[in-house]
């Protein structure tokens, strides 16, 4: 018993040098934890036990062991339960269709037509009911004691872990029985101990986005004494994976649309520039998106409007409208004509006469040509045709445009109807207005391992109650706020958050009744327009420089250049998949890092495009049951580089009719 203990102590110790060497944000946790447990702040719940051979956990609150059972022969267990079939224990890390039907968007149009033909081969060749080769990526849900991952790593030799383990003090205990080290020798570990669902989105993605070929199918093992939320987190970072909320077409057009306007009078704004006289500064602004708040406060707005600069998404409109509150800017940035619906029945001209519109690059040509140019201003979304002006990219408008009011300098910044969350008792997810409105029955919420972004449900932390339930589209724009807040918002400004919804980082919650609007003073509006128009235009240019104008033409010098290494490629003659792999990776590696900003562009869609096509690619040939390989690179090799191809035609196309048009 005592060699046990001393064995364990080893293990132990041996674990915090691994982890202080390899995982030092994980060693800091336990070093914190260890010193609250020195120091009387924490009372151990659990107890390490050593009987008949084996460890168990033995929980003093309820008297009970946490594995009651021999937890060597549950390890051998676990690992005799994990295989390589596809069809159960994993998560299907893309989006499919069927190939032999039309895949359309929400407004009806052909989408992934480069896509489509790679996924209908290996549906042709492949199914669900057949087996990996390989398992190259695997999750533990619940680690325990961690006698099972090793046990599961000795069957599998997986490239990659992903450890969950929500709690600490378990976790801890499993540094006197698991060697991490050893599990970590061959293959990269990841780490989820303790974490909160913000915490947990940056190891999900980090596990999905470095290996992403790996990422078809999922396996994974959930210990049953582990609560089932993570399981939820990890269905829900998978369904808004960017490259399949913002498919490489969508990427691809949203690039080449501010082609069409820019040089011919709109100003696109300049957002790396501090705006020191902005009337932002001095003035309270509110921030009205179109979340179930909005409607429950809209008499609020009606009587406080005059004390605000009010912007408003465009999906607020038809509800200001109706109540006679007239934003003082509005902002768009979808680029579907759907959304042209929440202008319908609105008389712009008269009822928004004074008002500027922010609008993203991929806004509808037939919004820009309802209002009058002189009020438009644009912003750069990762096109970089302005050197130095900086992008702004997030999953939604009301999140833009919080990122645009903090650019703006907006010292005092009220957030409403940005709840991000389902009413907590309706279940609706936005205002009755809003096209994309839906209403979601919370009391049959149940785990869902379907991949639907806009009624996959869960819990996140509350701005008011403990915790509310938000949809995976929903909480794409909470982790992108958790992303740009550490750098777009300064010390000087202040950011309450009345909504009744999610938690936002760097906000106050702040209930609307305690808001002294009596105190503040009326905004002269009339003074008000010219002084943002013109910090505004200040702040922006109506055309290219020479400089940019040159970084177009070499714009197509890159295009040459990724025709040319698809060439390169197809001449190749392959003996097997590794010398496949290899040369696959090489090219993709060449074609999606960008060499300056005239590469980005590009780059950018064929990384969008090889995230969802090389998983299917790479699934393909891990399938045990699929005959003659060899042939099977020859033919699909064939196909990715005529989708490649059309792809970069599309690019280059858009930027020939943009100097076609500017020498006409």
């Amino acid at each position: 018993m005592h060699t046990i203990e001393q064995e364990a102590i080893k293990r132990y110790n041996n674990n915090l040098k691994y982890l202080s060497d390899n995982h030092q944000e994980l060693f800091k946790q336990i070093s914190i934890f260890n010193s609250a447990l020195e120091q009387n702040l924490y009372k151990s719940k659990y107890e390490l036990e050593y009987k008949d051979g084996y460890f168990d956990v033995f929980e003093q609150a309820s008297g009970t062991f946490l594995y009651n059972e021999n937890s060597q022969e549950h390890a051998s267990a676990v690992a005799k339960s994990v295989n390589t079939q596809k069809e159960n224990h994993l998560f299907d890390g893309l989006r499919t269709y069927d190939t032999n039907k039309r895949v359309v968007d929400i407004a009806g149009n052909d989408i992934l037509k480069e896509l489509i033909p790679i996924m209908h081969y290996a549906n042709t060749h492949i199914n669900p009911t057949m087996h990996m080769k390989k398992i190259e990526k695997f999750i533990f849900i619940g680690v325990g004691l961690g006698i099972h991952l090793l046990e599961v790593d000795k069957k599998i030799r997986s490239g990659e872990y992903l450890l969950i383990e929500d709690n600490l003090e378990l976790f801890r205990l499993s540094l006197f029985t698991t060697d991490y080290e050893q599990l970590g020798k061959n293959s990269v570990l990841h780490f989820s101990v303790s974490q909160r669902a913000n915490e947990f989105a940056v190891v999900i993605n980090n596990f999905l986005r470095g290996t992403f070929m790996y990422n078809r199918f999922l396996k994974y093992y959930h210990l049953q004494s582990h609560d089932i939320e993570k399981i939820k987190l990890i269905q829900n970072a998978l369904s808004i994976q960017p490259f399949m909320i913002f498919t490489y077409d969508f990427t691809l057009d949203k690039l080449l649309r501010p082609l069409e306007y820019i040089n011919r009078g709109f100003r696109v704004l300049n957002l790396t520039q501090k705006q020191n006289n902005s009337p932002f500064l001095d003035k309270p602004v509110l921030l009205l998106a179109a979340g179930p708040s909005l409607q429950k406060n809209i008499a609020w707005v009606k009587s406080n409007q005059d004390k605000f600069i009010i912007v408003a998404i465009s999906a607020t409109l038809k509800k200001l409208y109706a109540e006679d509150i007239v934003p003082d800017i509005v902002t768009h940035v979808d680029g579907f004509e759907m959304s042209m619906l929440h202008y319908d029945g609105i008389p712009v001209e008269s009822y928004l006469k004074d008002t500027l519109f922010i609008l993203g690059p991929y806004a509808p040509k037939s919004l820009r040509e309802m209002i009058n140019q002189e009020r438009i201003f644009y912003f750069e979304d990762e096109t970089r045709y302005f050197e130095n002006f900086g992008s702004l990219s997030a999953p939604c408008v009301g999140t833009t445009t919080l990122a645009l009011m903090l650019i703006f300098g907006t010292a005092e910044l009220y957030l409403l109807g940005l709840d991000l969350a389902l009413d907590q008792k309706t279940g609706k997810t936005h205002g009755d207005d809003h096209f994309y409105a839906q209403e979601i029955d919370i009391n049959k919420i149940s785990l869902n391992e379907t991949m639907n972004m806009e009624k996959n449900t869960f819990l996140v932390q509350g701005n008011f109650q403990k915790s509310v339930y938000t949809t995976s589209i929903l909480d794409s724009s909470i982790q992108a706020v958790y992303g740009f807040m550490p750098t777009v918002k300064a010390k000087y400004q202040n950011i309450y958050n009345l909504n009744d919804g999610a938690l936002l980082p760097e906000t106050v919650p702040t209930p609307i009744q305690n808001i002294e609007t009596s105190v503040m003073d009326s905004i002269d509006k009339l003074a008000l327009h010219p002084a943002i128009y013109s910090s505004l235009s200040e702040h922006s240019a109506l055309e290219l420089s020479k400089e940019d104008m040159l970084s177009m033409h070499r714009r197509m010098e890159h295009v040459l250049w990724a025709k040319n290494q698809l060439k390169k490629h197809k001449k190749i003659r392959y003996k097997d998949i590794d010398g496949y792999y290899y040369h696959l990776l090489g090219l993709v590696s060449d074609l999606i890092k960008p060499k300056a900003r005239e590469s980005a562009n590009l780059s950018n869609v064929l990384y969008s495009y090889f995230q969802y096509s090389l998983p299917i690619i790479f699934d393909l040939f891990n399938t045990r049951e699929l005959a003659n390989p060899l042939k099977h690179i020859k033919e699909l090799d064939a196909i990715l580089l005529s989708e490649l191809l059309k792809i970069i035609k599309r690019y280059e196309d858009g930027l020939q009719s943009f100097f076609d048009s500017t020498l006409s």
